[in-house]
């Protein structure tokens, strides 16, 4: 659990920064669950204000992410302004972008023959209950498992070694993380989490003053996760000796 408390420890250090990231992610959520499939011109024109302001809110919080994790790698636990992080962050926002864009290429196909194949064997199952979520989540985790390795390890190599994509790409064979158990019990945990937010009928839609702060309290929880797994990664990342364009990477951060 050595990675898991030093990471605790880094958040403990930078609190408001920590705070900032997970609000925003959480403000951009319930900006986006006011927004329902329009069924008239006018209840589109009503939906577009939140649908903008949502995906703002998500690019920014992407960006204060991503230079999070590098000041993180290179500043250990000394806090930075959210204006720090923002000029840090938006020089990794292109690359990490063509990735998640790569990355949907391979994984739109593997999620669609999962979803089909789990919905025969659900239609054949006439007693399964909800059975259109539960079919949608499920079919998320073969995809995550299959693309695991460039999932965790592309966006740390790029943060840390602010490389490109394809030399990301040819540094991923490098890396192995078979031993990394924290880090694999997180993202397995990832995973698992909508499994278990659904299990427990957390509201994806929520209607009730009690229904959004479950909402809130779950996908907090779940932000703090994933943020946690890429903090490990870039840390991992960061103890390989890794080579490219002929230069060694040596300015490990370990704290």
């Amino acid at each position: 659990m050595s990675e898991i408390r030093n990471t605790l420890s880094v958040f403990k250090a930078r609190c408001p920064e920590v705070i900032l990231l997970i609000g925003l992610r959480i403000l951009a959520l319930l900006s986006s669950v006011q927004v329902q499939v329009p069924e008239t011109a006018r209840e589109s024109k009503e939906g577009l204000p939140f649908v903008i302001f949502s995906v703002s809110v998500t690019v920014i919080a992407t960006i204060l992410m991503f230079g999070f994790l590098r000041t993180v790698y290179l500043e250990g636990k000394r806090q930075c302004e959210p204006i720090v992080l923002l000029i840090t962050g938006r020089r990794f926002f292109l690359r990490l972008l063509v990735f998640s864009l790569l990355l949907a290429v391979v994984f739109i196909p593997l999620f669609v023959v999962t979803f089909l194949s789990l919905e025969m064997f659900v239609f054949a199952n006439p007693d399964f209950v909800n059975r259109s979520i539960w079919i949608h989540e499920l079919s998320m985790v073969l995809p995550m498992i299959v693309l695991l390795k460039p999932v965790l390890l592309i966006p740390a190599l790029i943060i840390v070694l602010d490389c490109g994509l394809i030399q990301s790409l040819n540094l991923l064979k490098i890396c192995v993380i078979s031993r990394e158990n924290e880090l694999l019990g997180l993202y397995i945990l990832q995973i698992l989490l909508p499994l278990i937010w659904l299990f427990f009928n957390v509201p994806f839609e929520p209607k009730t003053i009690p229904e959004y702060v479950l909402l809130i309290a779950s996908s907090g929880f779940g932000y703090l996760v994933s943020l946690m797994i890429a903090v490990i990664a870039v840390r991992y990342v960061a103890t390989v000796d890794l080579v490219y364009d002929g230069e060694t990477d040596s300015h490990i951060k370990k704290d």
